[in-house]
């Protein structure tokens, strides 16, 4: 019976037991080579029951998941996994200018500009992204990706 035991151990060492392992994970996201700023990221889980991750890039394209202990369990960071790259980088787009938008609120009509993608719909939906990550011990934690605006 103990030698049962000792098999159960081993592949708890092995394949981990309890919480999934997360990982530190940087990734750094250009468009037609250019940093991609300010732009929302999200990696969606294709595990049944996997765990999903979003951030927001820096100056230089860059988000950066960072892994924690609390209490001695793993809090943030990615786990284990294959995961789909969703980017979206929104903006408003003015049609008036800033002296017309004051009359119109001198007049008390309120405008709202409209809201414009700036990323390439392809790589906004998780259906349409061809943007694939894999992380793990045996995979990069530092990686980039670059998206084409062409990829219309």
């Amino acid at each position: 019976m103990s030698y049962r035991l000792c098999i159960l151990f081993c592949c708890c060492l092995l394949f981990g037991c309890g919480s999934p392992r997360t990982y530190d994970v940087q990734i750094t996201f250009t468009l037609d080579g250019e940093p991609l700023a300010e732009a929302a990221v999200a990696l969606l889980s294709v595990q049944e029951n996997g765990t999903s991750a979003v951030g927001i890039t820096d100056e230089n394209g860059e988000v950066v998941f960072k892994a924690t202990e609390v209490d001695g369990t793993s809090t943030g960071g990615i786990a284990t996994g294959s995961y789909i790259v969703t980017v979206s980088k929104t903006a408003e787009e003015r049609k008036l200018t800033n002296n017309e938008i004051r009359a119109l609120a001198e007049a008390g009509i309120q405008y709202s500009p409209d809201i414009v993608e700036l990323i390439p719909e392809k790589y906004t939906r998780r259906d349409t992204s061809d943007l694939r990550v894999r992380i793990g011990y045996w995979h990069s934690m530092a990686l980039t990706l670059d998206l084409h605006s062409a990829s219309l």
